[in-house]
């Protein structure tokens, strides 16, 4: 569900690869689109790490707070330095 038309038309020209079929030759090119196919083995990667979810989850937090902390310190130290 997309939120005005606009939006519905953007997602329809991001989902054929950017081409609008229109045009001189009936293709018309108008945004950048991708083809953003996930392969099978991704996708069976993916689907058997759900069964560790909360694992990784946690993990990445950590991370998150330690770097977060990590990214404070160095801050602080930059900007005792700046007013010497």
């Amino acid at each position: 569900m997309l939120n005005n038309a606009e939006e519905a038309r953007l997602a329809e020209k991001y989902r054929l690869q950017g081409v609008t079929r229109t045009g001189h030759d009936g293709l018309d090119v108008d945004v950048l689109g991708g083809k953003f196919n996930m392969t099978d083995v991704a996708a069976a990667i993916g689907l058997g790490q759900f069964a560790h979810i909360d694992a990784i989850t946690a993990h990445r937090r950590e991370l998150a707070e330690y770097y977060s902390s990590a990214s404070a310190v160095i801050s602080k130290r930059n900007t005792a330095r700046s007013y010497r």
